[in-house]
Formats: structure tokens, sequence, C-alpha cells
């Protein structure tokens, strides 16, 4: 008898302890539990297992049935959910550009801020929903459940925008600095979150920087090239602003998109496309004489053009110089703004 009294109190005790963690439709699903833990009790209350045993393994089946995970939203038990701390961060938009939106998970709930003029602050709320996110963007005028779906870089919305999550790898990469056209900087990461940019200015002294980051922002030691020793630095979704107003713009295949003039053949535009389906890059041209395509490939600073269609060579070598591309013959195309 008082082997099943103490059966009753311990289950008594693990219902009360499990009533806010499941919700009602839950109820088949805990029975099932409760019954194959009663069951597993009699057996070992009928094969005379001493006290001491029996009370060990209540517990630990006990503790099992309680430590079930379960949604902080909902109160119900599920598999594979990302916990509302996976979207904390920092993010760029680009339909914003230098305007950060700070995302802090508070408990099951996310808080949102941010600015789309550097002036006027708002605050939105949202709720984690498995890979999901609900924003209420009703403070902003906006719908009220926005779904925003996390793809592993940032949260990506129903009209293509994405606001893409800032961590050290979002600075990785080759920049134009316009104050020293055609001399790229690479910045590459190192151990524990640091950054290595190197660079020259001339293109025969070549130097070696390193920056930390915080946020949205790269704080770089300049103090090798006489500057100062924590110059900051903000992301703003393409590149990196400095205070004196000098921006380095990542070099991507986007980066050479865009019509171009060639000196050698005025009135002779050149275009260069990414193909949105396979990536590749186009150059398409007309001399005159007939309207020419070629295929292209892009490595940082550099674009390798296949002239051969035209007679030239296979892999002609040109170098991104902030407006264009110089080629190694000393003619440049300039992009058009």
């Amino acid at each position: 008898m008082i082997m099943k009294y103490l059966c009753v109190l311990v289950f008594g005790a693990l219902l009360i302890a499990n009533t806010n963690a499941f919700q009602i439709q839950q109820g088949a699903s805990k029975r099932t539990r409760l019954t194959s833990l009663k069951m597993e009790i009699s057996k070992k209350e009928e094969s005379g297992i001493d006290r001491r045993t029996f009370i060990t393994d209540v517990a630990v089946l006990g503790t099992a049935l309680v430590a079930l995970p379960v949604n902080p939203i909902k109160g119900s038990i599920i598999a594979g959910a990302a916990p509302a701390s996976v979207f904390s961060g920092e993010y760029s938009d680009p339909n914003h550009p230098g305007m950060k939106r700070s995302i802090e998970a508070v408990g099951s709930k996310i808080v949102i801020k941010g600015s789309d003029d550097g002036l006027n602050v708002w605050e939105l709320t949202a709720v984690p929903k498995g890979e999901s996110v609900l924003i209420d963007f009703s403070p902003k005028g906006g719908p009220k459940d926005l779904l925003g779906k996390w793809d592993g870089s940032g949260i990506v919305f129903p009209d293509g925008n994405k606001w893409s999550k800032i961590t050290p790898n979002t600075f990785v990469g080759d920049y134009a600095d316009p104050n020293h056209p055609g001399m790229p900087r690479k910045i590459s990461l190192g151990a524990k979150g640091a950054l290595t940019i190197k660079g020259s200015d001339d293109g025969e002294a070549f130097w070696e920087l390193a920056g930390t980051v915080s946020g949205p922002n790269v704080l770089i030691d300049f103090s090798p090239k006489g500057g100062p020793k924590d110059l900051v630095g903000k992301w703003d979704g393409s590149g990196i602003i400095f205070p004196d107003g000098n921006k380095w713009s990542i070099i991507t295949k986007a980066t050479y998109v865009g019509d171009y003039s060639d000196p050698k053949h005025p009135g002779s535009p050149r275009k260069i496309a990414v193909d949105p389906a396979t990536g590749e890059v186009d150059v398409t041209g007309d001399d005159g004489r007939g309207p020419w395509a070629l295929r292209a490939s892009v490595d940082g600073p550099f674009i390798l053009v296949d002239f051969s269609p035209k007679g030239g060579p296979k892999n002609l070598m040109g170098h991104w110089v902030g407006d264009g591309i110089a080629w190694p013959d000393g003619n440049k195309w300039t992009i058009k703004n």
C-alpha cells in the first residue's frame, strides 16, 4: 500500500509540474507517457525491487518527462524550431543604407530598433515562428504580422528585401578606395574574429593593418601607416564608410554591372551584366560591324574576359579601378553613372 500511495504522490507532482508546459492538444501524448511510466513502475513493484532503487527510477523517469522541449511561444512540444536568440544581432538593410537594425531577444519575444533617417528611432516587436519571425510593422504604418524568413545569414522578406546580419565575416572581401584608384584593399578573417587588412597606396610598398569588429562597425589600427590607432569604419551594406566621408566599396560581381564607354571605340558602348539564374558574367558590345557577346569571370578586383570570339586573348585580365576597368594595354573602360 505504501508503494501505491507513493506512486500517486509522484504522479500528482509530475502532473502539476507539467500543467503549464503542455497545451490541451498535447493531452493524448502526455497520457501515453504517463501510462508507460505507470506500467514501468508496476513491473518494478511486482518484481520486488527495493524501495531505494524504485524511488531512484521514478525520479529519473519523471525528470525525463519534465525535461521534454517546450515551445516558448505556444507552450507546446516542438522539434527543430529556431530560438529567438538566433535572430539577435545587428543587421544592414539595403533599402536604408547605413541605417542598421538591432534585434534583441527578450525572453521568448524579440525587440527590433532602428531608424530610416538617422534622426527618428522606432521600436518594433516580433515573435519567432520556427525558422521565421513575425514582425509587427504597424508602428511604422506597415503590416501587423510581416513574415521574415531566416536563410542562414539574414532575414528575407516577401518583397525580396533582406536584412543581412553583420558579423566579422561580413567585412571579408576586396575593396576599392576612391582615394587610391586602382589600389584595392583586402580584408580577411583571422583567429577569434580578428580582421587583417592588406593593401598598397602606390603599387610598390605594401602595408598590413589589424582590425576588430563591434556590431556594424570595424575599428582599424592605422598607426602602422601613420594614422589613428582605432579609426571607426561603419558598414553601410555595400562597403565601409570612414569619418572623413571616404568609402571603401566592396568589390563583387555586381560592382562590374553597367554600361561602359571605350575610348578606342567612341560611340560603341560595352555592357556587363550578371545572369540572375546562373551567376555568369556576360560582356556585350558592338564595334560597328555587328554585336558580339563574351563570357567573363570575376575574382575580387579582377575580371577575366574571353576575347577569343573577337580574335583576342582567351583570358584578358582587367583591373577594377573604382570607376571602370583598366586593361594591360593602358586602355580603360569607364562605367557610366
